[in-house]
Order: structure tokens, then sequence, then C-alpha cells
């Protein structure tokens, strides 16, 4: 039987990219009182989709004694592959399971996982480069969460194929700025007044709102939007996609994820990432814009198209914290430079923010480059 003793600290992807990559018969988890919600979370994902046993002992994370008393109540045969991960957990933790594998004769077994996926082996002096693909939804599971929803990339390309290409001829010009100024900051105002009750072709229909030298409709399917009587875009997207992508910046998050595709593999490239209460799934507890899957940790990307508020530097940090752990990372993309904002002095409380945060800051035009 094939063993892999892992020790257990507060982030848990590198233990789980290791089971994966072993693919032991069995597990065996140390974790301290400090750690007992990230080990349950990663026990979870283990016995549930992988059907796989995992033996966990509470031991004193700085209580040498303690860990190998625990370590040798394991039941183990001669014939037995002892696999010791002192990657995790303290040093202590990893002082003893270092001990413990030389006391059964299974020190060639002793390995370290590194930050750039490499798997050591250190009394071997070899290492494995470790590309064992860890899913979306498995990274989010070890932090005890869930995902409601989410857009594949690949997918929205196709679908908004037409009116993406539209945005990237237009929305620089003068008209799409007008555009934006004249009809969707109204009606974004008008249905923030209504708790977001009333839908687009409602509003349209009974023109709720005045949108100056604008005429919209939503006529057979097919949105049309004319300025001073000559078309200005017309699609046939639903009611609810041209919401998202006209309505709801739905555009620039996809401006956004077109430039960043460029950089990481569009299908590790999410869009619209709803998570759930999980005291209640079926209401959602937070999104996020963008959510990449880069081979080994997630990337939060927020798309502001308009103002960037302070709250909104609190959120991004929140999201991050909660969803995608210790090693995950946020990065904020704007229309415009902070700088240029009407108030300089929020401008530079934002951007020492987001430094305090430890949050990336860029425009589209930096994307591009």
């Amino acid at each position: 039987m094939k063993i892999l003793i892992s020790l257990i600290g507060k982030e848990v992807i590198g233990n789980f990219r290791v089971f994966k990559y072993v693919n032991p018969d069995k597990v065996v988890h140390l974790y301290s009182d400090d750690t007992k919600v990230h080990n349950q979370n990663l026990v979870n994902t283990i016995e549930n989709s992988y059907n796989c046993k995992v033996e966990s002992f509470d031991v004193g994370g700085f209580d040498y004694d303690s860990c190998l008393q625990k370590l040798h109540l394991l039941n183990i045969n001669a014939d037995d592959e002892i696999i010791s991960n002192i990657s995790g957990g303290t040093k202590i933790m990893s002082l003893a399971l270092y001990a413990f594998a030389h006391e059964i004769n299974q020190a060639e077994n002793v390995c370290y996982f590194d930050t750039n996926q490499n798997l050591h082996w250190l009394n071997k002096k070899t290492k494995d480069s470790v590309t064992t693909e860890i899913l979306l939804e498995e990274y989010i599971e070890l932090q005890g969460q869930k995902i409601t929803s989410k857009i594949n990339f690949e997918d929205a390309l196709l679908k908004f194929k037409k009116v993406i290409k539209f945005i990237k001829y237009h929305h620089t010009s003068e008209s799409w700025k007008v555009f934006l100024k004249d009809v969707v900051t109204p009606f974004r105002k008008y249905r923030d007044s209504k708790n977001n009750e009333q839908s687009i072709i409602k509003i349209i229909s009974n023109e709720l709102v005045s949108t100056k030298s604008f005429k919209l409709s939503f006529d057979d399917g097919k949105f049309l939007a004319k300025h001073n009587d000559v078309i200005f875009l017309r699609s046939t997207l639903s009611e609810a996609d041209v919401d998202f992508f006209f309505f709801n910046a739905g555009w620039f998050e996809l401006l956004t994820a077109s430039e960043l595709k460029k950089k990481y593999s569009p299908q590790n490239i999410y869009l619209s990432v709803k998570f759930p209460y999980l005291s209640n799934q079926s209401t959602e507890k937070n999104e996020v814009d963008i959510l990449i899957n880069d081979n080994g940790k997630l990337i939060f990307i927020e798309c502001k198209s308009g103002d960037v508020k302070s709250e909104h530097i609190d959120r991004i940090k929140n999201r991050r914290d909660t969803f995608g752990g210790l090693i995950s990372k946020s990065i904020l993309i704007t229309k415009y430079p902070l700088e240029t904002s009407s108030n300089p002095l929020l401008s530079k409380n934002i951007v020492e923010k987001c430094r305090e945060y430890g949050i990336e800051y860029k425009t589209l035009f930096d994307l591009s480059k």
C-alpha cells in the first residue's frame, strides 16, 4: 500500500497537488488547532471526489513529542511504501516527520513541494515537475466555498463575437463615451433606484429613462440603438446578454479577458464567477468579474470601466482572501488611470490601498502593450 503522510498548514493547495501527483492508496494528515478547518476542507475534497480514505491526527504544532506519538499510532506493514511530505505545518512537525521516516527506513521517500510546483526528494537529491491539473471548483472547495455558476471565456467569445468586434472598434470613440453617458449611466441609476427589478425591454418599451439623442428599441429579438436617427449599433443577442454586455460593463470584462488570453490559456479564464451563501446556496453572496486558474494559484480580476471607490478595494481583497487562499492574486483593471480622477487625493489613497493589500493595478491600455 502507498501511504502519503502530509503536514497541514493554512494553505493546502500544495498538499492537494502532491496528493493528486502521488496518487496514494491512503492519506495521513497531521494538523494543529490553528489548521483544523483547513484540514477538514482538504479531507472533504479528497474523500468526496477521489474516494481515498484520510486519517487525521490533531497534534501540538510546536510539540515534537506529540507529533511523534501520533505518528507511532499508524499501522504500517513491512511492504507499505510511506511517502513523507514535510511541506506545510510547522518546522517542528517537519522535523518530527523527517525523524519518523528515518525510523521506519523510508527516508528515501521524504519530499518537499516548492512554490514553483517542483517536488523535491530530499535524500535522492532529485525533483519532479508537478503538472497535475487542479480544477477551478477544486481550488474553491479547498477554501470551504462553492461556485454557483461561471462562464467559460471560450464560450463567451463565440456568443459575443460580433459585439466584441464592434466594441474593439468603438470603445475609444467619442460616440461610445456619449452612449455610456446618455444611455448606460441613466439606465443604471434608474434600475438601482428600483433594486434592479425593471427589465431592459420594459424600460425601453415604456420609455422610462431619457436617453437624450439616442433612440432604443428591442423588437423581434433585435436590440437597436440609433444616435441622431443614425444606426449606432444593432444586436441579435438575447435580452439577458444585451443587459450583461451593454448595460453591466460586460463589454469591458470581455475586452480585458481578450487581452489576458495573450498570457493565459483561454480555457482557464472564466467570467462572471458567482459564489453562493453556504447556508442558503440559492442566494448569491459574491461575484468575480474574471477568474483565472493559473496552474498553482487563482488570479482574481476586478474590472472597473468607471469610478473606483475605496470600498471596491476592500471587496477585492475580501474575495481573494475568502475564495483564493494565501497564494492567490488580485488585479484591478480600469479603463482610465486612477490618477486622472476628478478627485486626486482619493485616487492617491486608492493606489496606496491597492499597494498595501497586494493588489496589482493596471489599465486596459497597459494590458494591450
